[in-house]
């Protein structure tokens, strides 16, 4: 399935089917090749992601770089994430590839998707809704979609999707 189609297909789908047809959930990537520094500073302009607070981590996997936005419209917070001097030991997870039916998927960068309700900053989530989306599974597909509008727009393409670790797109499929 092309981007496109997946798109208009999560675009279409009924909330409550979005999870089990598509894998829009919680912790939702979409996975990305190229420079994630140049990404971040032109997401720190962006009109849509206002930047919120930035983390750097020594976890197994290497040093993790997050750098966590709120989504403007509301509902949903992302994180930008990278793994600086991976961990050899953990080549998979350190190197950025994600298995997939067919093939590995090496990638630098992620961004990864959150509803309000599981960010944990602790803010009236009523307050911080999408006017008129009442499902978080429909706020993340939205937030997709200006997210993959902003990064082709600043020639930045996703090669991947996954949720909790399960490809729901990836650019190789035949």
């Amino acid at each position: 399935m092309k981007l496109e189609e997946y798109l208009e297909a999560i675009r279409e789908c009924p909330d409550n089917d979005l999870r089990k047809l598509y894998g829009i959930d919680d912790n939702l990537s979409l996975l990305f090749r190229g420079d994630y520094n140049r990404f971040v500073q032109e997401l720190n302009v962006s009109e849509k992601f206002r930047f919120h607070e930035y983390f750097d981590l020594e976890q197994h996997i290497g040093k993790v770089i997050d750098n966590r936005y709120e989504y403007v419209p509301g509902s949903v917070t992302v994180s930008a994430v990278t793994v600086l001097n991976p961990n050899p030991n953990f080549s998979r997870e350190s190197k950025g590839y994600y298995k997939g039916s067919k093939i590995l998927i090496p990638f630098d960068f992620s961004l990864d998707f959150h509803p309000y309700l599981c960010s944990g900053w602790g803010d009236d989530e009523k307050a911080r809704e999408i006017p008129g989306v009442s499902d978080y599974r429909r706020a993340i597909v939205i937030a997709i979609k200006d997210a993959i509008d902003f990064a082709t727009q600043k020639g930045f393409f996703p090669i991947g999707i996954i949720d909790k670790g399960n490809i729901v797109w990836e650019m190789f499929e035949g």
